[in-house]
């Protein structure tokens, strides 16, 4: 078996002498290895046929697979943090600086100014949290990884439309309208003709990359997605469901921001039948219930709704089919009872 520092990629040999050293900057500590292994950021390994990577000494810094260490060291970041947007100046305050450039995450901060001390560079645009920082010299004589050196900002909403407005009731009975928010949306989901209701959803810091964004509205996905403007506008398609003041979230890169910004309508009955039927109500229906009742209305939600006469429940019935896509029509079996023009 190769011993450590050596490594035999081939099957089939019969002795040590087969066996190749590691390259300087990476190692191997157990017999019988078939790779080497880079040395670990803030290790280095000078020599070929190393069996291990020593920590650099204090003040000097490596990346990984690194045969020397570098006295780049970093104190702080300023700022930490900014817009999807990039186009932001850091300021990487450290020793060992000059002559060297700068990753944000995998991409390349531009415009470097650095000197011993000082770094400063314009990030790019991207998205995500905790993002290391990369320095590099520029002849490739050591490096440095500053761990959860940037995070870009997390999304804003600052408003939603593409529904009615958002009109809200004061305590003295009179109205306002907060339009910021989108009020009346369909359950279905869908607009005039059967077309898909579109949401327009603006703010800052979505990104410019679809793939990083999703949208949910309730627990249902707004999909179709559309990066109108980037960074500050997107329009997705309302997914079909229920409820006031429901929760529209935007995930960024893991990054999340969730505002209660929309409401869908309420439900709307326009007729009952089922006993004797007049225009929009039915009469003389029996004491006794059972009779199949039909509701018809709009706004009756992707599950099929509960209906209540006289403050009884009117049950469910497997064999009574419920459209969830129209949400117009439920039927239910009348319970027992008495009274007129219940509700």
């Amino acid at each position: 078996l190769c011993p450590p520092g050596t490594w035999q990629p081939y099957d089939g040999a019969s002795s040590v002498s087969d066996c190749q050293d590691c390259e300087a900057g990476k190692y191997t500590d157990d017999f019988g290895n078939s790779f080497c292994a880079d040395c670990a950021a803030g290790r280095y390994q000078p020599s070929q046929g190393g069996n291990g990577c020593p920590p650099c000494d204090e003040g000097k810094s490596s990346g990984v697979g690194a045969s020397t260490c570098s006295g780049i060291f970093i104190r702080h970041i300023l700022p930490d943090k900014g817009p999807t947007k990039g186009n932001v100046t850091v300021m990487l305050v450290g020793t060992k600086l000059e002559e060297s450039h700068a990753f944000v995450g995998s991409e390349l901060c531009s415009d470097v100014f650095s000197n011993s001390t000082h770094l400063t560079c314009t990030v790019p645009a991207g998205t995500g949290k905790n993002l290391p920082i990369k320095v590099v010299k520029n002849d490739g004589s050591g490096e440095l990884v500053y761990e959860d050196g940037w995070s870009y900002n997390v999304p804003w909403i600052s408003s939603v439309s593409g529904c009615e407005d958002f009109v809200v009731v004061n305590s003295d009975g009179s109205t306002s309208t907060e339009t910021y928010k989108t009020g009346n949306c369909p359950t279905t989901g869908k607009g005039v003709a059967g077309h898909p209701k579109v949401l327009t959803i603006s703010g800052e810091d979505f990104g410019d990359d679809l793939s990083t964004i999703s949208v949910t509205v309730g627990d249902g996905a707004c999909n179709h997605l559309e990066l109108d403007v980037a960074h500050e506008r997107l329009k997705c398609r309302l997914p079909t469901g229920t409820g006031e003041r429901v929760g529209v979230k935007i995930k960024v890169n893991e990054q999340v921001r969730n505002r209660n910004y929309l409401s869908y309508a309420r439900p709307v009955v326009h007729a009952v039948s089922g006993c004797v039927d007049g225009d929009d109500a039915t009469y003389d229906c029996p004491r006794s219930g059972k009779a199949i009742i039909k509701v018809k209305g709009k706004n009756f939600g992707p599950f099929q709704p509960i209906i209540m006469i006289g403050g009884e429940v009117c049950q469910r019935n497997a064999t009574l089919p419920y459209d969830q896509v129209v949400q117009e029509e439920v039927q239910c079996v009348l319970p027992a009872g008495s009274g007129s023009l219940k509700g």
